[in-house]
């Protein structure tokens, strides 16, 4: 949604409208579309605070912030004029210029989750089973786990020194922040953190994917395909990990390739990326309150079993070195841990 105020009537007269609202059309267009002329990466021009790495692509530019700052400092508007570009904490971008104000409304990387039944967590032993569905309701998922550039222009001050200085790392998910400023940086942006029922039902796929009405809700321990037993996630095929796989889900395995959370071949059958490997994510869970992380993360090889949607274990939010999690060695050597999250928001 966006919202155009022009607050002096008088000299809107004296500009031509259509030339004015063709640039004000253009800088609509730039803020959904990202690069829309390829001017960025095809190198026409550069941005000191936006990576210019092939392999993310133009969704990165989409709804960014620095992009279309970059954007406005290397584009000559005629009709348009002393234009200020400034952003807020709910993500949203405003545009002040003469006497006009613009605000762009950041719902880029967003999908529906579509409308059918779920069930939360493994298909169940025996008879109990927890379904649920999203009939007659909008549930909007953020397609992306939140990002460095989203905590920087929500609260730098809570961004690492040496990735706040780093733009090159500022396209990477944000694995530092712990869970009440988690779930304060979905608050500010009037959404929640994802809810352990919503990841499972993007992440298992659907047995009965033409009948959304269909129950019991049979499910496949996969996000992109139904036949998994032909996937390099079945350990008994001991597929070897290469780049294409890793773009799925970034194992310990893939360690030897850089992470690109904006590959497009990573996508689950509900739009939604990031589901397996790179960092571990929190999630709240209604069910079993104490199963919040998802534990599937670079951290293991894929012949493990945390990489199965559905298995979780708990992380108290404190902090980031193992003893924070009940799953490791409270003794193990590793410090900083990453877990990402992401918000969905009940329309």
């Amino acid at each position: 949604m966006i919202w155009v105020r022009f607050s002096d009537r008088k000299d809107q007269k004296k500009l031509n409208i259509d030339d004015f609202m063709s640039e004000v059309e253009l800088l609509i267009r730039t803020w959904r579309e990202g690069d829309i002329q390829s001017d960025y990466l095809t190198e026409r021009y550069t941005c000191p605070d936006v990576p210019n790495i092939p392999q993310i692509g133009n969704s990165f530019l989409k709804c960014n912030y620095h992009f279309l700052k970059c954007f406005i400092n290397n584009r000559k508007f005629k009709y348009i004029k002393n234009l200020d570009i400034s952003s807020n904490k709910n993500g949203n971008v405003r545009l002040d210029f003469e006497n006009h104000s613009l605000t762009l409304k950041n719902n880029c990387h967003q999908t529906l989750l579509p409308q059918r039944w779920y069930g939360y967590s493994n298909f169940p032993q025996g008879s109990e089973d927890i379904v649920w569905n999203n009939f007659n309701r909008s549930i909007s998922i953020d397609q992306f786990q939140v990002k460095n550039s989203d905590v920087i222009l929500w609260d730098k001050t809570k961004v690492p020194k040496k990735i706040l200085e780093d733009p090159s790392k500022w396209f990477l998910t944000a694995g530092y922040l712990l869970e009440k400023e988690m779930i304060q940086y979905c608050q500010d942006r009037g959404k929640q953190v994802m809810d352990a029922l919503l990841f499972d039902a993007i992440s298992f796929y659907p047995v009965f994917m033409e009948e959304p009405q269909k129950t019991p809700v049979f499910r496949v321990p996969n996000p992109w395909t139904v036949k998994y037993k032909n996937t390099f996630l079945n350990a008994n095929l001991k597929l070897p990990m290469d780049k294409k796989s890793c773009a799925l889900a970034y194992t310990r395995e893939c360690l030897q390739f850089p992470i690109m959370p904006y590959f497009q071949n990573s996508i689950s059958w509900a739009g939604v990326f990031q589901i397996l490997g790179g960092d571990m994510e929190y999630m709240r869970n209604p069910i079993e309150p104490e199963k919040n992380i998802f534990a599937s993360s670079s951290l293991y090889e894929v012949q493990s079993v945390f990489h199965t949607p559905g298995i979780r274990f708990h992380w108290d939010g404190k902090g980031h070195a193992p003893k924070n999690f009940d799953f490791m060695d409270p003794d193990e050597k590793k410090e900083n841990i990453p877990v990402a999250f992401r918000c969905v928001k009940y329309d």
